[in-house]
């Protein structure tokens, strides 16, 4: 098993699984009953559907 990483790179692990599909960060998930790429899925889905809606609220003009 590898080292625990820090926090630093368990962020830069979680910001790359989150906006760039890397799955590095599920090694260190716990499957408490979900499994880690699920887990990460809804975070992934979560912060797509944050970021539209700034944008829309943002921008209404790109809702037409």
């Amino acid at each position: 098993m590898k080292p625990m990483p820090s926090l630093a790179e368990l962020q830069d692990q979680f910001f790359n699984s989150v906006m760039h599909d890397d799955d590095a960060v599920s090694a260190w998930i716990v499957d408490h009953g979900l499994p880690a790429t699920q887990r990460m899925q809804m975070y992934k889905h979560m912060v797509e559907n944050t970021l539209s809606e700034a944008l829309a609220t943002s921008y209404p003009a790109i809702l037409a």
